[in-house]
């Protein structure tokens, strides 16, 4: 698919959308979102629709829950997309519903698509509104909810890491991971390690006392830690290694 026929599918969609012909929609997007369309289009496409939300908001919304019902991954991509564009005017209508899809999808990859494009988007561009919001995804009662701040955090080390400002911001998302440190849950570790692997990655003089403090402190999953010293150098990855292998053989640690 080229960018211009992923235009005219979104300007399509929109027209339906906004005279509310919900049925003349599926036309348009089934074939696509059953075929093996790129992230990239479907993107371009929820972008498109995202940035026409406010004009017609409940159609939109009734879209996006009829949408998320059909269970296709391109589908969940459009959504979250399009409601980036709802965080600057209505923040708790959007995370109602990105937490809503995120547990109807309850699969790992409608976890990622949503937590890096609306929980990622809303923690860079709206960090001190977000935070709060992370505490309480931290401590859900859903393992989907729970993974998704892990996957804001690999989003936000990746996208800012360019002043002294986003690095004390990603040592306050450290600490918020605090509450995920010891998950057993797998679904919820894979999540919290993407995420600590990416903060190593860009602000590894951050990570390497942090994970120090939390191995001697709780009881940490291996999978954790692998995942955590996957971008440091040698001699900072063997330093967590040999602290976290030292602590299991004095029978302080688990895996």
């Amino acid at each position: 698919m080229k960018k211009s026929e992923a235009l005219t599918i979104a300007s399509n969609c929109i027209h339906c959308i906004e005279n509310r012909k919900i049925d003349s929609v599926w036309d348009e997007l089934l074939p696509i979102l059953n075929s093996r369309t790129s992230f990239q289009m479907l993107d371009i496409i929820g972008r498109e629709i995202g940035g026409r939300i406010l004009s017609h908001k409940n159609n939109y919304l009734n879209f996006f829950d009829q949408l998320s019902k059909k269970k296709l991954m391109g589908g969940y991509v459009i959504i979250a997309q399009a409601l980036i564009y709802l965080l600057p005017h209505d923040f708790n209508e959007c995370f109602v519903k990105t937490k809503k899809y995120m547990i109807e999808g309850d699969e790992w990859y409608v976890c990622d698509i949503f937590g890096e494009r609306v929980l990622g988007y809303a923690i860079i561009d709206h960090y001190y509104k977000t935070q709060p919001l992370f505490k309480e995804y931290a401590l859900d009662d859903n393992h989907w909810v729970k993974r998704s701040v892990g996957v804001a955090a690999h989003f936000f080390a990746k996208k800012s890491r360019d002043t002294k400002r986003d690095e004390k911001k990603a040592a306050e998302i450290l600490t918020l991971l605090d509450t995920q440190i010891c998950e057993r849950d797998i679904r919820i570790i894979k999540g919290i390690g993407w995420g600590l692997k990416t903060l190593g990655r860009y602000y590894p003089e951050l990570l390497v006392p942090y994970m120090k403090t939390q191995i001697m402190s709780k009881h940490i999953s291996a999978v954790i830690i692998k995942k955590s010293v996957t971008y440091l150098n040698k001699n900072k990855k063997n330093e967590i290694l040999q602290l976290y292998k030292g602590k299991k053989q004095n029978g302080n640690n688990r895996i």
